[in-house]
């Protein structure tokens, strides 16, 4: 299983289809130690933010190692761009959770400064942010 992972790594852009592929097998087979950790190859070698989202999400599901899951949503923040509203709530949420509520606020403030539309504005400061850090909700969207 996991070669066939690598494989489809190898081919660089991910279809819907293996998107969804890929989605299917963290619901699944997260528990297989080799499939997870081809996958966080995968996720770290290629950066997808949909696998980088579903990867914490599973960590906060599993044991919720919360310090896994708030490295892969900062390398997401940091890598794609900062107009990623609901990767900043939930990251925000995680800093609140793990006891930094100063970095969950800065940023929410930096991510509202970046966003042009007000309706963006409403995304960030309309709903709560506050326990989206949990195994509720998908962070499978990109």
């Amino acid at each position: 299983m996991p070669g066939i992972l690598r494989a489809l790594h190898s081919l660089g852009k991910v279809s819907p289809v293996e998107r969804e592929w890929l989605l299917y097998l963290i619901r699944v087979l997260w528990k297989n130690q080799e499939v997870r950790s081809a996958l966080i190859d995968i996720y770290r070698q290629g950066g997808y933010s949909f696998l980088g989202k579903a990867i914490a999400q599973k960590y906060l599901e599993e044991g919720g190692n919360m310090r896994e899951a708030i490295s892969i949503l900062e390398n997401i923040q940091g890598n794609f761009p900062p107009r990623d509203v609901d990767n900043a709530r939930r990251l925000a949420s995680c800093y609140e959770t793990a006891g930094d509520s100063g970095a969950a606020v800065s940023l929410l403030t930096k991510t509202l400064s970046l966003l042009d539309e007000p309706a963006q504005r409403r995304q960030v400061g309309g709903t709560s942010w506050r326990g989206s850090c949990t195994s509720r909700g998908s962070t499978t969207s990109s």
